[in-house]
């Protein structure tokens, strides 16, 4: 499905939106509101904090804002929705992720279904409420039952340990925290999601000019090779880098720029000294932020390139040299073939989640200066650089909208730019 109201005349975009919904589908209360659906909310309410279809709705709503008065072409797409039910997730994500974590993912809410109320141990599920907008909402799914969480984490992992029989046991095995849990649409919307990025790669390699942005409901840079968390299931990004790398050696060297408040160590873990990508991660310092154990500057070495900066890291004194310095990676020294930008809105001054331990202070008028410095860079080695552009989080739902949109519209401004100029 296209939204082709925006696209110019030749029937090309500047930016390619890609998501489960397109604007057409946004619905609003009087006030203007957004609404989603009660089966959403639902889905929403299942943490505090972290609400991926309320956010996806609030950033789609800004780039049908800015595609009314921008100069640049954008369009809206959904992949087909025939094929998604039957992808494999196993046969997708093999190349990134362990087939058994896979597998896992794929079976794990019907085994927890299969073990009936008797079977399931409270201690390993959701309480059935969860509080949001002062309203309390009921979170369980499916004929009631409480979505799985870890009842234990056996860590560090010895080398005789291995997953249980039983889900709760491989759930604790796989899962590396106590919010990021296994609920009955878990499975289609990672089908959805592995869509949505097949369908965004796609574009960004058939129409190299364009700026590609692929909104999953649910964030993938936390997600390991072997584990799963911090709200992330699937590693989007790495998927799309090892697709890449095996389109006929047409991308030899792929870099993933990760711009998340939060370090992007389930990437930097699969990439870890791979000769054919670089992964680069700018994030609140892990002395101070989760992840935590990873994205000090000790683990870098010649394709990761962690760039951690301090509590209440500003944009001309912290992010704008830090950025300066990845993409001099990415672009002078890797001289990269094709661009991943794994973008977290959760650098927002205030963002609710990352100011309870300790935020950054960017700015709405910083996302702009951002994304024209990603795009003016996109053409070192070659002018058809391909640049995918993933979400990963952003939890300030009043700003994380217009800046998701000016960080992607900065960046194919640029790149416009750069191409008039070596034309």
């Amino acid at each position: 499905m296209t939204d082709s109201g925006d696209v110019d005349s030749g029937g090309s975009s500047s930016v390619v939106v890609v998501s489960k919904i397109t604007p057409e589908d946004l619905k609003f209360d009087k006030d203007g509101v957004i609404i989603i659906s009660d089966e959403e909310s639902r889905l929403d309410a299942l943490d505090d904090f972290n609400h991926p279809r309320i956010r996806r709705s609030y950033i789609l709503r800004a780039f049908q804002n800015a595609a009314k008065s921008s100069s640049l072409s954008i369009s809206f797409e959904t992949p087909s929705s025939s094929s998604e039910s039957s992808l494999s997730l196993q046969e997708l994500y093999k190349d990134t992720q362990n087939v058994a974590l896979l597998k896992f993912l794929e079976s794990a809410w019907q085994q927890w279904s299969d073990l009936g109320e008797q079977g399931r141990d409270p201690m390993a599920s959701l309480n059935s409420t969860t509080t949001q907008n002062d309203k309390k909402i009921d979170n369980t799914h499916t004929n009631s039952i409480p979505a799985l969480i870890p009842g234990n984490t056996p860590l560090p992992r010895d080398p005789h340990q291995r997953p249980s029989r039983n889900v709760m046991g491989q759930m604790g095995y796989y899962c590396t925290d106590n919010c990021t849990p296994i609920f009955g649409q878990l499975l289609s919307e990672l089908q959805e999601d592995a869509a949505i990025v097949q369908h965004a790669l796609q574009l960004a390699t058939s129409q190299p000019q364009a700026v590609v942005y692929a909104i999953p409901t649910h964030p993938g840079h936390h997600a390991a090779t072997d584990s799963f968390g911090g709200y992330c299931y699937l590693n989007q990004a790495a998927h799309a880098a090892q697709t890449l790398l095996q389109q006929q050696n047409a991308y030899e060297r792929v870099a993933i720029l990760d711009i998340d408040y939060h370090c992007g160590n389930g990437t930097a873990s699969i990439f870890y000294n791979h000769p054919h990508v670089l992964v680069a991660s700018i994030h609140c310092h892990p002395d101070h932020d989760y992840p935590f154990h990873s994205g000090f500057t000790e683990d870098n070495n010649e394709t990761t390139y962690h760039a951690p900066l301090p509590p209440g890291a500003t944009w001309e004194q912290h992010y704008q040299p830090a950025l300066a310095q990845c993409l001099d990676r990415i672009f002078d020294q890797f001289q990269a073939h094709a661009l991943i930008v794994s973008m977290g809105l959760d650098t927002l001054q205030g963002d609710p989640v990352t100011l309870r331990r300790a935020g950054f202070a960017m700015t709405p008028p910083d996302y702009t200066p951002l994304g024209r410095m990603i795009g003016s860079r996109l053409h070192g080695a070659t002018s058809s650089i391909p640049c995918l552009v993933l979400q990963e989080g952003g939890y300030k739902m009043n700003e994380l909208g217009p800046a998701a949109a000016d960080v992607v519209l900065g960046i194919a401004e640029a790149r416009q730019q750069q191409t008039k100029e070596l034309s």
